[in-house]
């Protein structure tokens, strides 16, 4: 699988405004310096950390929007601002990973590897406010469209803590394979261009290092052929005579020489010419749409395919147009919900995921699915295929259907849903928090809380599986964006 890609490194997290009135009021009359290290310590009832551990009543100590430690007692520095979150669950920030918010809605096909999303991204304000309130922290803008390969996909913050939105504005090479009948062939072509393009360049670099390679050896000749030149009025094939010893310096007795005539002052000493520099290869110029794929092929660090799917025959296709090489991908396969009550029997949709389910789980496949109980294709039985594809070995990441408002609030508890289906609790909290960072390509920075990570957190009421959890604050890289509203009475 893919290894994690080149990010853009944040700028240090700004106050909020509670935050910086908090730093000012530690030291009366004296503000915080700009360059002085900012420590946020939350003291949490539950951490779940997203690598597998649930500790109760720690403290997360954040240190410029990083997570620095974690710890029953910790000895704070000063000055550090305190949150108390003693009754709270905290936990990594919710990712969605397949996300047109703030982006405009239209389609595109064909073979636009070279666009990216980031050229399109202008959000508004409020653009995110019902993904923050649902405590995503992280969304991956895909290219619009669904067929073809339309684009580069954009990782973004919900919020501007100071750095700008973007987590990482070069990110995967989204490819439709939701039609396999016109969309497999573009993928197998765009591999087999790309690999085209390699030998292309290795040609042209090749031909220069046969070129320098002889000029070399015709300088070399050349050399060789002066040193053989006869001396002035000598012999042919003699070498020429041996360079005048020097003068030996002059006896006591001797008379003195006369002084030796000097230059003239306008007289200069001619100037050497200027060693030519050596030539440096330029490669000849690839295709900008299929850079990203020339990428996958030489196996760049971070580049990777995010491949939607449709059912069990896209895969099949998937992996027959990648039979000869060897891509980062992550697959995304497209899950019908089981909602509502079922048609006649020849009329319900369904899925065919599960019988594919051993062959992710033998590639240990990164697959990212919407949380929903499933109908088997053809019949009215339900099929849990998150559980599945887990139990299977494969990687399991779980994001939203879609950028809907209810959607978002409503996808924990279809997660739990799952959970209540048969999906390893272990599988779910996974699917949530690590697993879907490293399907958006962030898995360096985000998806848990350890060391060296950003503190991207959400602070829910209760167990993210109960249903009657709500979200109480958002945090990114240590800044509060975003506290529920608590009501009044009248």
């Amino acid at each position: 699988m893919r290894t994690p890609i080149r990010r853009i490194p944040a700028a240090p997290a700004a106050l909020s405004v509670l935050a910086a009135l908090a730093l000012a009021a530690r030291v009366p009359g004296a503000p915080a310096q700009e360059d002085e290290d900012r420590y946020v310590a939350i003291h949490c009832g539950r951490l779940i950390t997203g690598a597998g551990e649930e500790k109760e009543k720690v403290t997360l100590l954040v240190k410029n929007g990083k997570v620095e430690r974690i710890g029953e007692k910790l000895t704070l520095p000063h000055p550090c601002e305190v949150i108390d979150a003693g009754g709270l669950t905290v936990m990594p920030g919710h990712l969605h990973l397949h996300s047109r918010l703030s982006l405009l809605d239209y389609p595109r096909a064909g073979m636009r590897a070279d666009l990216k999303v980031i050229d399109e991204f202008l959000p508004a304000p409020g653009a995110f406010d019902a993904a923050l309130q649902a405590g995503f922290t992280t969304l991956q803008l895909v290219a619009p469209g669904t067929t073809g390969i339309p684009g580069r996909c954009l990782v973004v913050r919900t919020a501007d803590v100071g750095g700008g939105h973007a987590v990482d504005d070069d990110g995967a090479v989204k490819v439709n394979l939701l039609n396999p009948a016109q969309d497999r062939k573009l993928l197998a072509d765009a591999l087999v261009n790309a690999k085209k393009e390699i030998e292309k360049v290795e040609k042209a670099r090749a031909d220069f290092e046969a070129k320098k390679k002889a000029a070399e050896e015709a300088k070399k000749k050349e050399e060789e052929a002066k040193k053989q030149q006869p001396a002035p009025g000598g012999p042919p094939g003699q070498p020429p005579p041996p360079p005048p010893q020097p003068t030996p310096p002059p006896k006591a007795d001797d008379p003195p020489k006369p002084p030796e005539p000097q230059p003239k002052p306008e007289e200069k000493p001619a100037e050497k010419p200027a060693e030519k520099k050596e030539e440096q290869f330029q490669p000849p110029p690839i295709a900008p749409p299929l850079q990203p794929f020339v990428d996958l092929i030489q196996k760049k660090p971070g580049s990777f395919a995010y491949v939607r799917l449709g059912g069990a025959s896209s895969y099949l296709h998937f992996l027959e147009a990648t039979r000869d090489f060897e891509i980062a991908h992550v697959l995304h396969p497209e899950v019908t919900p089981a909602r509502g009550r079922p048609q006649a029997f020849s009329g319900v949709s369904g899925s065919d995921l599960d019988r594919v389910a051993g062959s992710f789980g033998e590639r240990k496949e990164l697959v990212v699915l919407a949380p929903y109980l499933s109908y088997l294709q053809g019949s009215v039985d339900y099929v849990n295929v998150p559980k599945a594809m887990a139990a299977a070995g494969a990687r399991v990441a779980l994001t939203p259907a879609n950028d809907g408002a209810e959607e978002l609030h409503a996808w924990r508890y279809n997660v739990a849903e799952l959970v209540k289906g048969g999906m390893r609790r272990a599988d779910a909290l996974a699917a949530i928090t690590k697993n879907a960072a490293e399907a958006a390509g962030v898995g360096d920075r985000l998806g848990t809380l350890e060391p060296g990570k950003d503190a991207n957190l959400v602070l829910l009421t209760g167990d993210p599986f109960d249903v009657q959890t709500v979200v109480e604050r958002v945090v990114i890289e240590g800044v509060v964006v975003w506290t529920r509203a608590k009501k009044t009475r009248s």
